[in-house]
């Protein structure tokens, strides 16, 4: 492993996954506290472009549990789309 990769996988990929995961617990309380609506568009066009992006970096890690959160979050938006 070079020094580059030593760095991501030490410092960059914990950092980013702390960031991640308290990005998807506020996603999660909006969800449960029903802050989140039909009405709330720049809300759900956020968490959308956040999804795809915690697609991406839970599918790398291969963290199961949360790509099936992230997976019925993306559910749940779409019927609020729907």
């Amino acid at each position: 492993m070079n020094s580059e990769d030593k760095i991501i996988n030490d410092y960059l990929t914990p950092i980013l996954g702390d960031l991640m995961q308290k990005s998807l617990d506020s996603i999660l309380d909006m969800r449960e506290q029903k802050l989140l609506t039909k009405d709330s568009v720049e809300d759900i066009l956020f968490i959308a472009k956040f999804i795809d992006e915690a697609t991406q970096f839970y599918t790398d890690i291969n963290h199961a549990e949360n790509l099936a959160i992230i997976n019925d979050l993306k559910q749940y938006l779409e019927g609020l789309a729907g």
